[in-house]
């Protein structure tokens, strides 16, 4: 529960605490299939890995939160689909790592 609650907070932090940039942007389409380009929305894989948040040029650039499959999250800044800025990954054991990423 305690991770659930940490989750939330974070979801609205990054949410309400980021650029602004997210409020700003259009919703992404609903079909996964179309183009993603400076939008905000929501790419869920098959494996039950998904991403909410900012996309440029198709891929995660800005500000998001990726969840995967196994538990782990990450709530941070991305570029091209990668965690590089400043985030926290929480591991599915509770560990959690606060700092800079690259690449």
């Amino acid at each position: 529960m305690g991770n659930l609650t940490a989750t939330i907070c974070l979801t609205l932090a990054v949410l309400l605490g980021g650029a602004g940039e997210s409020f700003s942007l259009p919703p992404c389409p609903s079909d996964q299939n179309k183009y993603y380009d400076n939008c905000f929305g929501t790419y869920t894989l098959a494996n039950g890995d998904k991403y909410v948040g900012e996309f440029k040029a198709d891929h995660a650039n800005g500000q998001g939160i990726g969840t995967w499959a196994n538990g782990d999250t990450y709530v941070g800044e991305w570029k091209d689909t990668k965690q590089n800025g400043q985030g926290t990954y929480t591991f599915a054991d509770g560990d959690k790592y606060v700092g800079g990423y690259k690449d």
